[in-house]
């Protein structure tokens, strides 16, 4: 009787409950296998803006994002070997010093890297900042500007999106690589997290007004780019970001205009060292306080002021801070973290599953 009964049992159609278990094991292992694909970014220790992007399913190539002070590429390189990886591209977003300048020795030192610019306008920017800030190079036969059939994007074989399209702002040409499989991009210095800003020289208030209404517009959740709310920023410097943290910066910016504009207690302007120090007073917990020295010998400021025929009055004091908007991402500032935002489905499936067996 009781055998009789265990194969009836052994022999029943799976039931719909059955049936969901099953699709819901597989879905979840789908996610596993998503969130660790093998999407890896290095980010260099002792040099912010050096990125390093490489899959473990590939046969040991990656590709550097900017390339950092030419003083520090000794640890770049150094950092790079311990990864076992070749480098087949260098990426630059854009063309300022402190990305472009250990492009030399990188070059130097892996053979088989080649060079990568978004546009000929960065190409340009990256030539004129080599020769102004004594580079010894030859970018200009050594740049590869991307166009739909580079070799840059067989390195990887990722679906990669590269934009370049923007308003002159805190630099006037540049880009964003944005890896849309893992839903990262790296901005370049566009964008920080709770850092304060380059407003040093070849910044007005113009470009900053581009900054604030059309650069970070465009990466923001109703932007161009397709941002969304797990989208992973790597920025020049600092931890990473998200588009969470783009109204902070656009109320930093507005501090900034109204600390140079706005009449002070003694109803005359600021002089930049007090606008220096007020921005570290209201932003104490800011990174990158040196970049506020650059801003004390822009004279686009002070010709700011001097096109006013007086301060305008009103208390900036009472300029609302935004300094403690939440983060959303998970992420800390690791020197190594294997990326996908889809992480997030991961834990959320993984919650699922142990809740309904």
């Amino acid at each position: 009787e009781k055998a009789i009964d265990t194969n009836k049992k052994k022999n029943k159609k799976p039931t719909t409950s059955n049936i969901m278990k099953l699709l819901i094991l597989v879905v979840f292992f789908s996610f596993v296998s998503i969130a660790f694909s093998g999407f890896n970014v290095h980010h260099t220790v002792d040099v912010g803006n050096v990125y390093v992007i490489y899959d473990d399913d590939e046969a040991g190539s990656c590709i550097i994002v900017d390339s950092g002070f030419g003083t520090s590429t000794t640890s770049i390189i150094d950092e790079i070997n311990n990864l076992n990886r070749i480098v087949k591209g260098l990426f630059l977003t854009h063309g300022h010093q402190d990305h472009i300048s250990g492009a030399p020795a990188l070059s130097e030192a892996f053979p088989e890297m080649s060079i990568y610019v978004a546009s000929d306008d960065i190409k340009e920017e990256v030539i004129n900042s080599a020769t102004n800030d004594g580079i010894n190079f030859d970018f200009e036969n050594e740049i590869e500007v991307i166009d739909d059939d580079s070799s840059f994007y067989d390195i990887l074989n990722w679906d990669m999106s590269i934009y370049h399209d923007f308003e002159q702002s805190e630099s006037d040409y540049f880009s964003v690589l944005v890896v849309d499989e893992a839903n990262f991009a790296f901005v370049g210095d566009i964008i920080f997290k709770q850092s304060h800003l380059y407003l040093g020289t070849d910044l007005d208030l113009e470009k900053l007004e581009n900054w604030k209404d059309d650069t970070l517009e465009q990466i923001s959740i109703s932007g161009d780019l397709g941002f969304d709310d797990v989208t992973i920023i790597y920025p020049g410097y600092g931890d990473v970001a998200s588009i969470n943290d783009i109204k902070p910066q656009v109320n930093y910016i507005n501090k900034f205009i109204d600390l140079v504009t706005y009449c002070n207690v003694d109803g005359e302007f600021n002089t930049l060292e007090e606008v220096k120090n007020q921005l570290l007073i209201t932003y104490p917990n800011y990174i990158n306080g040196f970049f506020l020295d650059f801003m004390t010998t822009n004279t686009a400021w002070t010709d700011l002021q001097d096109s006013y025929d007086d301060c305008i009055e009103r208390d900036v004091s009472d300029t609302e801070n935004d300094d403690d908007d939440d983060f959303f991402g998970l992420f800390d500032d690791d020197s190594s973290s294997s990326l996908s935002s889809n992480i997030f489905l991961l834990l959320s499936s993984l919650i699922f599953f142990l809740i309904y067996f």
